[in-house]
């Protein structure tokens, strides 16, 4: 997989979202949000969605937000179905 670049990423969000992502709000914040996703990222990772974000004039969470529900859009995944808890084994 090809390194992200701050340019490209925030080109990318503006190609496909106009001049700037706080210009359309309401493309930003659907009605409601109930979870919460966390994960790592190393140094220069961080360091690129913080450029990525200030290009865009918005914040680091929301533009890897923005970048994860772009990328779930764009390929069409659908949710996954939640497995039955198995039944508890005896012992």
């Amino acid at each position: 997989m090809a390194a992200l670049t701050a340019a490209g990423v925030a080109d990318m969000m503006y190609d496909t979202m106009g001049d700037r992502l706080s210009d359309r709000p309401e493309a930003l914040a659907p009605a409601h949000r109930d979870v919460q996703v966390s994960f790592r990222l190393t140094t220069a990772e961080s360091e690129t969605l913080r450029a990525v974000a200030e290009r865009a004039s918005v914040g680091p969470s929301t533009m890897a937000r923005l970048i994860v529900v772009r990328y779930l859009a764009e390929h069409e995944v659908a949710p996954a179905r939640r497995r039955a808890k198995a039944p508890p084994r005896k012992r």
